[in-house]
């Protein structure tokens, strides 16, 4: 469905065996010292331990093959708009279009054939009994059995094998009984996270790191461990990934309430509760290019730059300046693009540990995220 939010959390309760596993370690990443020991062209110079960084003159990428600079080609004009999203012409379509008058990629229209969703225009999805695009359901409409068949803001609480109820996003209270749960993720529920107990899904509530933020781990089976969970005693353990930093430290990934991830998840409620939403074709309510397409760019920027943190969070920790320009520039440049937009009353950005200055170039950045 486009974007996705990053819960991998593995229940542990709380009488866990607490025997650990040899903790592994993290490769250095730092700025070069002096050129000594890199060829002309070089930009990358590793070691075991250590990986040092030289970042290539403007117009020129670091290739992660070779470790060299190499001239940055052009990039070719590909389709990228689905079904419903805006377009100059027919090429600008993924199903090949047409691009109407009004500078929109049609699709198939309420009663014709379909082979999947995607084909649809937005408000329908492909029927399986007909095969043909029909209106999507409701909330509280039964019969569905994806998402897909739901309105845009809305989800389908059904199993692989019996259909269930279309119920508005992030409605559902903790604990709510669920049908499914797939990679402790179910946007209907208030805290947009799920668990298992027993045979029984439910929702999860808000759950916090267990330490404070940004948490170091060291890979051991009991590092990121969540606040524990009231109602059935349970404590969660979230992923250990490396960094990006001059002192080869890991960090944990959040967890829905932690403090990152509640903004991303109100932003991504915002957008699922607009009424923009409703343009998009049913499979493209979470496309970028739908969102962009639609929604107002103070609303996107913010929403991309949500997404990218909480999704880059242990990458973007302690990074210095080579680091920042040759591997995590997406997220620095939202976050200095946000800034340059920010108005009065959205909130300011949390500064990650970032004292070394900024290598983006803004009027870049704005020509990507606007094009």
């Amino acid at each position: 469905m486009g974007l996705a939010i990053i819960f991998i959390l593995v229940p542990i309760f709380a009488a866990i065996n607490k025997e650990s596993l040899e903790a592994s370690g993290c490769l250095v990443y730092q700025c070069a010292e002096d050129d000594s020991n890199f060829s002309l062209d070089q930009c990358i110079n590793s070691t075991s331990t250590d990986v040092y960084l030289r970042p290539c003159d403007n117009s020129y990428t670091c290739s992660a093959s070779s470790n060299l600079c190499s001239f940055t080609q052009p990039t070719q004009s590909i389709a990228v708009s689905h079904v419903g999203e805006l377009c100059n012409y027919s090429v600008d379509c993924i199903n090949g279009g047409p691009c109407n008058q009004a500078g929109i990629c049609s699709g198939s229209a309420k009663g014709e054939d379909c082979d999947d969703d995607s084909t649809c225009n937005p408000g329908l999805y492909c029927n399986s009994a007909s095969d043909t695009c029909q209106p999507q359901l409701s909330a509280n409409q039964s019969g569905c059995t994806s998402d897909y068949d739901c309105e845009n803001g809305a989800g389908c609480n059904s199993t692989t094998r019996v259909a269930g109820t279309c119920y508005t996003y992030f409605t559902f209270p903790d604990y709510s009984p669920l049908a499914s749960c797939t990679n402790n993720i179910n946007l209907l529920c208030q805290s947009g996270a799920c668990f298992q107990n027993g045979k029984q899904y439910y929702c999860m509530p808000s759950l916090t790191s267990n330490g404070t933020l940004p948490v170091q781990c060291s890979q051991l089976p009991t590092d990121c461990a969540s606040n524990p969970e009231p109602k059935f005693n349970t404590i969660f353990h979230n992923t250990c990934t490396c960094g990006l930093n001059s002192a080869g430290a890991s960090y944990c990934s959040l967890f829905p309430g932690d403090q990152p991830m509640v903004e991303y998840l109100g932003q991504l409620k915002k957008w699922l509760t607009s009424e923009e939403v409703y343009i998009c074709n049913t499979m493209q309510r979470l496309g970028t290019n739908c969102i962009k397409n639609f929604w107002d760019s103070t609303n996107y920027v913010y929403f991309m730059y949500l997404y990218a943190k909480v999704n880059m969070y242990a990458k973007i920790q302690g990074n210095d300046k080579c680091v920042q320009k040759m591997y995590t520039s997406q997220y620095w440049g939202l976050q200095a693009l946000w800034n340059n937009l920010n108005p009065a009353n959205w909130p300011t950005p949390h500064q990650i540990n970032d004292d070394s200055g900024s290598y983006f170039t803004l009027s870049i950045l704005l020509l990507v995220i606007f094009s």
